[in-house]
C-alpha cells in the first residue's frame, strides 16, 4: 500500500462517521425538496461506504490520489416512476447543490442512440454556500456526496447488472450479448410506455375535468371521472369540512354501480336527490358533536354508499355485504327519511 493509499484510508477511516452524517442529512434535504416540489418518488436511499470498499478502490492505479480523486465516501439514491419525474428531480438538484461539473454523468448520453444498458444520473455535489454557512451544516464543509437519480426500471437493471456482474465481464457469446441487448431494450421501451400512459392519463382528467364543469356527464365512470365529479358536486360539503375529498375504495365503489346498471356520470347524477346536500348538513353535524361519532371521518366512499342505499335500498345491501347493523342511528334515521325500511 503506498503513502498515499495508507494516508487517504485513515483520513477516511478517522472521518467515516461525520460522512454517515452527511448521508443521512442529504437524504432528508433531498425528501424535503421532492415533497416541495411535488415530485412522487418510489424511494429515497442513503449509504456510506464502508472503509473496506474504500481500501479497495483507492488501491485502484487509476486513482492517483485517492483522497482527492474519490468521491463517493457518502451516497443518496433517488428512485422515480417515470422518466419526467427524473429530469424534473435533475433540474431540481442542480438548483439545490452546488454540483461539480466534471464529475456529472447522464448514462444515457454516455450509451449513444445506438445502444443498450444501465441509463441513470450521477452526480457529485456540496452544499452550496447558503446552507453550508449554516451553523448545523458547518461540519460538512467542503465534503462531497453523490446522488443518483433513475426510474424503477433503470434501477432493476442496475441491480441485476451489479448483482451479475462477474458474468458481464469480457466478452460474451453473439446470442447471449442479442438476448441482454433484446431484455435492455424491452425494459428502456416499457419506460418510455410508462411516461406515455403517464401523459395520457394527466390529458384524461383534463379532459374529464372540461366536461363537467361545462355539465357534459356522458363519461364513463372511472377512478378520474368519479373523484371530478364528487369534488365539483358537493362542493358545498368539502368547504364546510364535513367530507374528505378523497374516493379510498374507488374499485369497490365503482364495481357497485356498475353492477347496478350506473356506468356514466350522468346515470349517476340522475340518482342523486336534489336536496341530498341540504339533507346531510345537519346528519355530519350531528355526528360530529356527538362524543360518539366525533372522530367519524366522512369521505366521498361514504356519499357514493349513500347515494346507492337510497337509490336501490336493499337490493344494494345485498351487492355490497353492508349491514344495517353497522350503521349509526343518525345513518338509520337519514336513510328512513328516503323510504328505507
Amino acid at each position: 500500500m503506498s503513502e498515499k493509499v495508507h494516508k487517504a484510508c485513515e483520513i477516511y477511516r478517522k472521518n467515516r462517521g461525520l460522512y454517515e452524517a452527511l448521508t443521512e442529512k442529504t437524504k432528508l434535504i433531498v425528501q424535503d425538496i421532492l415533497e416541495l416540489e411535488g415530485i412522487n418518488y418510489s424511494n429515497i436511499t442513503g449509504r456510506t461506504k464502508k472503509i473496506s470498499s474504500y481500501e479497495r478502490k483507492a488501491r485502484d492505479p487509476k486513482y492517483a490520489d485517492p483522497e482527492k480523486d474519490i468521491f463517493d465516501m457518502s451516497g443518496v439514491r433517488i428512485i422515480l416512476f417515470t422518466l419526467k419525474d427524473t429530469q424534473k428531480t435533475w433540474e431540481v438538484i442542480q438548483k439545490s447543490f452546488k454540483l461539480i461539473p466534471e464529475h456529472t454523468i447522464d448514462k444515457s448520453s454516455e450509451l449513444g442512440v445506438d445502444r443498450m444498458g444501465y441509463r441513470s444520473i450521477h452526480c457529485v455535489g456540496l452544499f452550496d454556500d447558503s446552507r453550508g454557512g449554516l451553523p448545523e451544516y458547518l461540519p460538512f464543509k467542503d465534503m462531497c456526496f453523490e446522488i443518483q437519480v433513475r426510474t424503477i426500471l433503470q434501477h432493476a437493471w442496475a441491480e441485476f447488472e451489479h448483482d451479475r456482474n462477474y458474468k458481464f465481464r469480457g466478452v460474451l457469446p453473439d446470442e447471449i450479448k442479442r438476448r441482454l441487448s433484446i431484455l435492455s431494450g424491452m425494459l428502456e421501451l416499457t419506460d418510455n410506455e410508462f411516461e406515455k400512459i403517464s401523459e395520457d392519463i394527466d390529458m384524461y382528467a383534463k379532459e374529464v375535468s372540461s366536461k363537467t364543469e361545462k355539465g357534459d356527464l356522458d363519461i364513463q365512470i372511472t377512478s378520474i371521472s368519479l373523484v371530478d365529479y364528487l369534488n365539483t358536486k358537493f362542493t358545498k360539503l368539502i368547504e364546510l369540512g364535513l367530507v374528505t375529498p378523497e374516493l379510498l375504495t374507488s374499485d369497490d365503489k365503482i364495481y357497485q354501480l356498475n353492477t347496478l346498471g350506473i356506468k356514466t356520470l350522468e346515470q349517476f347524477d340522475n340518482i342523486v336527490p336534489e336536496d341530498y346536500i341540504e339533507r346531510i348538513i345537519p346528519v355530519l353535524e350531528s355526528m360530529l358533536a356527538s362524543p360518539e361519532t366525533s372522530s367519524f371521518n366522512y369521505f366521498f366512499d361514504g356519499i357514493t354508499y349513500d347515494i346507492m342505499l337510497i337509490a336501490f335500498k336493499r337490493k344494494f345491501l345485498e351487492i355490497s355485504g353492508y349491514k344495517i347493523e353497522d350503521l349509526s342511528s343518525y345513518e338509520i334515521k337519514f336513510y328512513k327519511s328516503y323510504g328505507f325500511e
